[in-house]
């Protein structure tokens, strides 16, 4: 199966960094601006996880709450 240049401009990508400034590794720099479609850029790690232009993914509280939990499971 092929891909159209339509259905390119529509795929969702998600990148994902430990780093905070994605603006310091080339890399992932080049490939947000290079790739068709909508880009979402991730970074950080465990609690901390944020989209980019976004707040954090889960509130600290109910992670620290279900962290706990899955320890005493």
């Amino acid at each position: 199966m092929e891909l159209q240049k339509n259905d390119i401009k529509k795929m969702n990508i998600a990148i994902f960094s430990p780093n905070k400034n994605p603006y310091s590794e080339t890399f992932i720099q080049a490939h947000k601006n290079e790739l068709k479609g909508q880009v979402f850029y991730y970074y950080g790690s465990g609690s901390h996880i944020q989209l980019e232009g976004h707040a954090r993914l889960m509130p600290l509280f109910p992670y620290k709450i279900l962290r706990t939990y899955t320890k005493i499971l």
